[in-house]
């Protein structure tokens, strides 16, 4: 990264944290005690970003924010007459320079690329000083991806490439980090010094050992809170995205007055891998306008419902062992199955062997569906949600939806935290090793062969009184690679991992249980097949490379006929 290239990216990242200080200060603006502090505070932060434009010569956001501050300051000692409409459209003009800077529309020559056809006016002439940014300027239209040649642009032909970023982090976490790597250093020392001790016969082998297994646990202890911290250097708060939903939806409404709509957020102080983070604001955007422009009843229709007037579009996050959940839920209409069913029908589609409601309801994100009579220019239920279902799968994440009727819809976004040490299963199949995630599995059996049943095609397991869908990992992976074929002809036990599988209970068959381990998850290489139910790569103690295997997606790809090449094809290919 050269000189102004760095430049370029700490400007961009200044400018992040000042627009979401401006949004926090417009915050309940009107009902706060401090209302000077405040708007002090909102001047000195554009009055920062003035500066800061200026330096880089991006003199059209310079010229906009030093006519913002100018008309601003009429209201430097009449903060308690600020009228609403004048904090809306602060708001407005902080999504405006959100669009022009942290959606990366600056080229590197210091050039702004423009996302309107005409240039951005804060005030008329006749309004000054009230601001009176132009209707025609909703800058999330230009950002819109319901089209299909946007949405492939926007979603497929993102770069993963992350070699120039810049992560910010406090000199206290440096400090923690070179703490921790001197212990490291210092216990390292120790051990050489005590096998050196046993050489030379100096030491008894049971004080030996005793003494190795202290320094040992020792180490672990080190590397695992040397790995917490280099993870927090990366993790990032999600609340600046789900401020961006929050801008979706005033953007939305300044549009659609027949619609009433309030967000409410749930875990905005959790953090996740900037990388994450900075993948996930289209798709989350995506699913927001989706929710807003199909999902939310007008007014007259939540009443006619006996509904609130006001809808809500809730943004939610969690983090449950290995991931993050992340969930985009509205009170609206519901998706209808039976009409979702119709649409495929007509459009020819092969339903025969579709009979649940998830897989029904799945049906929304092929290619080209709809179920809507009129397309908007705000989403489609079309290519947009095919797009961002695809684009959280490359993520290595899933997608998927809870809806009822007359009550609402959930999508609901799965995705990896990024690189970790995390508990898995090592096992075997067809004689090879592979890693399984302990978060898909709820139960470890060994069973008798007469407990797997076949009726048909299908296998079964009978777990109780009830008999549960089974899978034969054999049967998929590593199979053209099989060795020692006479051992996996019979087996007095057969090792089975119990699942929780499309909403139901479901049993995955191995060959053999290795051990439990604790393992660094890598990212899949991008350059390898595609192979979507791997999560990512892995070195085992052993000095042996596995592939870490999620198997929900797994039996997904079994379920829908689309495993593809077998992974033993594959690495018997190469």
């Amino acid at each position: 990264m050269d000189f102004k290239d760095e430049l370029l990216q700490t400007y961009i990242e200044e400018s992040t944290d000042i627009i979401e200080r401006i949004r926090k200060k417009l915050e309940n603006f009107q009902e706060s005690s401090n209302k000077q502090e405040r708007f002090q505070d909102i001047l000195r932060a554009i009055h920062t970003i003035k500066g800061n434009s200026g330096t880089l010569n991006f003199f059209e956001i310079k010229s906009i924010t030093h006519e913002l501050e100018s008309n601003l300051l009429v209201y430097k000692t009449k903060e308690e007459e600020i009228p609403k409409k004048i904090l809306d459209n602060i708001f407005k003009y902080t999504d405006y320079l959100e669009n022009e800077i942290i959606n990366n529309n600056l080229e590197k020559n210091n050039a702004i690329v423009s996302t309107s056809n005409e240039t951005f006016h804060i005030f008329s002439q006749e309004e000054v000083p009230h601001l009176n940014i132009q209707e025609n300027l909703n800058t999330e239209k230009s950002n819109d991806f319901s089209k299909e040649k946007i949405a492939k642009e926007k979603f497929e032909n993102k770069s993963t490439n992350s070699s120039n970023e810049i992560i910010r982090v406090t000199a206290e976490k440096v400090q923690q980090n070179f703490d921790i790597i001197s212990e490291i250093f210092l216990i390292r020392n120790q051990m050489k010094y005590l096998v050196d001790l046993h050489y030379l016969k100096k030491i008894e082998n049971d004080s030996f050992f005793q003494n190795w297994d202290f320094l040992d646990n020792s180490l672990r202890k080190c590397i695992g809170e040397l790995e917490q911290i280099a993870l927090s250097m990366r993790m990032m708060p999600i609340k600046s995205l789900l401020r961006r939903m929050e801008k979706a939806v005033r953007s939305y409404l300044d549009e659609h007055n027949d619609k009433d709509i309030v967000v409410q957020i749930d875990g905005e102080d959790i953090e996740i891998d900037k990388k994450i983070l900075d993948s996930l604001a289209e798709p989350l955007i995506h699913l927001t306008r989706n929710a807003m422009d199909h999902g939310i009843e007008t007014i007259l229709e939540r009443k006619s419902l006996e509904k609130p007037p006001k809808a809500i579009i809730r943004l939610s996050v969690q983090i449950i062992a290995n991931e993050a959940i992340i969930k985009v839920s509205d009170d609206g209409r519901g998706i209808d199955e039976q009409k979702v069913l119709n649409s495929a029908i007509k459009k020819g589609m092969d339903v025969k062997n579709i009979t649940s409601k998830e897989e029904i309801l799945n049906l929304i994100f092929l290619p080209g569906f709809s179920t809507a009579e009129k397309i908007s220019d705000i989403s489609g239920r079309g290519i947009g949600l095919e797009a961002v279902k695809s684009y959280v799968e490359s993520l290595g994440g899933n997608l998927s939806i809870k809806t009822e009727i007359n009550k609402g819809t959930d999508f609901i976004l799965r995705l990896p935290l990024g690189m970790s040490v995390v508990p898995v299963i090592i096992a075997k199949a067809n004689g090879y090793q592979f890693a399984i995630l302990n978060n898909d599995v709820f139960e470890l059996k060994n069973v008798l062969p007469n407990e797997i049943v076949k009726n048909g095609n299908e296998t079964y397991y009978k777990r109780g009184n009830d008999f549960i869908k089974c899978f034969n990992i054999e049967d998929y992976l590593y199979k053209h690679l099989k060795k020692d074929k006479e051992i996996f002809n019979y087996k007095e036990k057969i090792p089975l991992c119990i699942i929780s599988y499309a909403g139901k209970i479901a049993a995955v068959q191995v060959g053999e249980f290795i051990s439990n381990a604790e393992i660094v998850v890598k990212e899949y290489p991008s350059i390898s097949p595609e192979l979507p139910y791997i999560s990512g790569v892995s070195i085992l103690a052993t000095g042996e490379s596995t592939f870490v295997i999620s198997l929900t997606k797994l039996c997904d790809r079994i379920t829908k006929k689309s495993f593809g090449k077998n992974l033993g094809q594959w690495c018997q290919h190469e």
